[in-house]
Order: structure tokens, then sequence, then C-alpha cells
């Protein structure tokens, strides 16, 4: 890391007021996703902490996988926000889950005739 990082995020802030054509969100957008992917070092007292949990933690990482790796921390750790933590992690691993969505009961392989397998088997020959 060879430039200072506070001049280096003036300059991404002052990018994204350049583009007056774009909405002020998207311009916020673009500096934060800037930021979210710059390199910082991971403070020592940090870097400790995590390597608790896992066996390498490097120096230097950026600032979203810093993040990640704090908000997955805490969910291990049972503090007061270990289940938000958890369950946010999980939504954007995974998805978010909908508790309301219709749930309809299937067979993995309905009446599976021999023409049935040869059309499947011909469709994955175009495919693939």
């Amino acid at each position: 890391m060879n430039e200072d990082p506070i001049a280096a995020l003036i300059v991404l802030r002052n990018k994204g007021r350049e583009h007056k054509d774009l909405p002020k969100a998207k311009r916020r957008r673009l500096v934060t996703t800037a930021v979210m992917n710059s390199i910082v070092n991971v403070p020592d007292d940090i870097r400790n902490r995590l390597i608790e949990f896992w066996k390498e933690i490097p120096k230097l990482m950026t600032v979203e996988e810093l993040i990640i790796c704090q908000r997955a921390y805490n969910a291990m750790t049972d503090g007061k926000k270990a289940t938000e933590d958890a369950q946010l992690l999980l939504n954007t691993a995974y998805g978010l889950a909908s508790v309301d969505s219709d749930i309809v009961e299937t067979t993995a392989l309905a009446e599976l005739t021999k023409d049935k397998m040869q059309e499947i088997e011909d469709e994955l020959k175009r495919e693939y």
C-alpha cells in the first residue's frame, strides 16, 4: 500500500461527485463499493481475536472480508448480536428464506418412463 488511504478515499469521493448525471444513490453505491473493495491493514487486536477461529487471517484484506469475518466472529461468540449476525450471514450466503412462500409437494422422479429418460439424455447432450 503505497498511497495514503485517506487521500484514496477523497479521490473516490470526488469521482462519485463528478458523475452528476447519475442518481445520488448510484454515486453513493459507486463510492461504497470502492471502499468495500479497498485493502486495509487488519489491526492486531482484531486479527488476534479472529485467529481464535481461523487458522490464518491475513494482515491485509478487503473491508468487505474484514466486516464478514467480524460478523462471523460475533455470530460464533454468542454476543448480544449473535443471532442477528448469524441470520445476516446466512441470508447473504444463501438468500433470504421466506416463510410465506407456498410449499408444493413434489417427487424427484415422477413417472420416469423410458421415453422421458431418453428425452432428458438428449437434452443433456444438446446442452453439454
